[in-house]
């Protein structure tokens, strides 16, 4: 449990800091737009453009069906 709370929680709050805050991060996503091979492109800051918003509802669905499920 102690492993699953450092990846979930610690994990992503120290990458944040190193990136130099939750605007530098949107802004470094923002920057790989122009990008030309990266296939995202402008889906990288919007949670519901292109396949990002499947992988959104499909992020959802699951973290909903598991607690729902586990008692079962």
């Amino acid at each position: 449990a102690i492993f699953m709370i450092f990846t979930m929680v610690v994990l992503p709050a120290i990458l944040i800091v190193k990136l130099g805050g939750p605007a530098a991060m949107m802004d470094t996503l923002r920057g790989l737009e122009g990008i030309p091979d990266l296939k995202a492109k402008a889906d990288l800051t919007d949670g519901f453009g292109g396949n990002a918003g499947m992988a959104l509802i499909g992020f959802f669905a699951l973290w909903l069906c598991i607690p729902l499920g586990y008692p079962g």
